[in-house]
């Protein structure tokens, strides 16, 4: 992985100016910057992300996959930086997660006795719901990180870590016990 934060952002500019030419004047450079950047990013990446036979580049079936993925990069490398800003200027950071309500929060105990340990001056709110809130709740910014089980789809612009695998137990009465 040898691609670059400016490479991204020369990509995505070109996907929403539609030119290489107008990504270069939102980004106050030369159009051949803009280009270069580019064209380093489909060799590092290894693949086409714009079809450049017509007069403007198209952009390709993969670029149009990657560039939602480029977007989502370059969107929570802009909450990052806020954050540290934030936290350099002596201001509160707020952290807010969303756990799935068929998680005990006690389970968890723990994690937040050291977050708040280690981040004294963090104003962390847990808000509990559905697996559909929480993808949802994340997607929208109103939580920060969602801790649920396994949902088969989120939303593409999410990204996702597995921290645990639950092991689940089935208990059923033996035929004909009585419960009694």
């Amino acid at each position: 992985m040898n691609w670059t934060m400016d490479q991204l952002i020369a990509f995505v500019s070109a996907v929403e100016t539609g030119s290489f030419s107008a990504a270069a004047r939102r980004l106050g450079k030369a159009q051949s910057r803009v280009s270069t950047a580019i064209a380093h990013l489909e060799a590092d990446l290894g693949i086409e992300l714009f079809d450049r036979s017509g007069r403007l580049p198209i952009l390709t079936e993969t670029g149009q996959q990657l560039y939602e993925d480029a977007k989502g990069i370059l969107q929570q490398c802009e909450r990052l930086q806020a954050k540290a800003g934030h936290a350099t200027q002596g201001q509160e950071i707020a952290l807010t997660i969303a756990i799935d309500e068929a998680v005990p929060v006690i389970t968890f105990e723990d994690f937040f006795t050291q977050l708040a340990n280690q981040f004294p001056d963090l104003k962390l709110t847990i808000i509990n719901g559905s697996q559909d809130d929480i993808a949802l709740w994340v997607d929208e910014g109103r939580a920060d990180v969602g801790m649920m089980f396994y949902l088969n789809e989120l939303p593409s612009r999410l990204e996702f870590t597995l921290i645990n695998d639950f092991k689940q137990t089935l208990v059923v009465a033996k035929e004909g016990s009585d419960p009694n």
